[in-house]
């Protein structure tokens, strides 16, 4: 569902698909190795999501986001939504700029998802409500839980 430029397609995605093209193999070993769904460019954005379901539940994702000419960022993010109460917990860190040159991203991507894995329901930055509008005029509770179906649970080695 596209949400920015109406003319993305033609005046954004080719920049960001030469931006992320070297290091596609790199993110597409990561979302095999580990099990993760890879959403690119979601709503037009410039980036590369690695959607999965967390195990303490709810949805979650590490992101990396092109931040300038040869940086990105690397977005975590993990919520869990309460269809009863229309709300939305969420839990979101954003790194600062990493020149891509100065990092290992395989490894700073496995490190990113151990981080989000880690997280506890007690971490949250912000509930949102709300959504009532929305999700009971859209879907069943039945529905609506599952929506959580299409996602895979993560998989990560042992740490070393």
């Amino acid at each position: 569902m596209p949400n920015g430029n109406p003319n993305f397609a033609e005046e954004e995605l080719p920049a960001l698909e030469a931006f992320f093209r070297p290091l596609a193999p790199t993110l597409e070993r990561f979302a095999s190795e580990h099990h993760l769904l890879i959403d690119r460019y979601y709503h037009d954005g410039p980036g590369w999501d690695f959607r999965f379901r967390h195990p303490r539940g709810g949805e979650a994702y590490v992101e990396v986001r092109r931040a300038a000419d040869g940086a990105i960022k690397i977005i975590k993010m993990w919520w869990q939504d309460d269809y009863e109460r229309a709300t939305r917990s969420a839990k979101t860190e954003v790194s600062d700029l990493i020149p891509l040159g100065s990092i290992d991203l395989y490894s700073t991507l496995v490190s990113a998802l151990r981080d989000a894995l880690a997280w506890t329901p007690d971490c949250w930055d912000h509930v949102h409500s709300g959504y009532e509008s929305v999700w009971h005029r859209t879907w069943t509770k039945q529905q609506f839980d599952a929506l959580l179906d299409r996602l895979p649970f993560p998989a990560l080695p042992p740490e070393t």
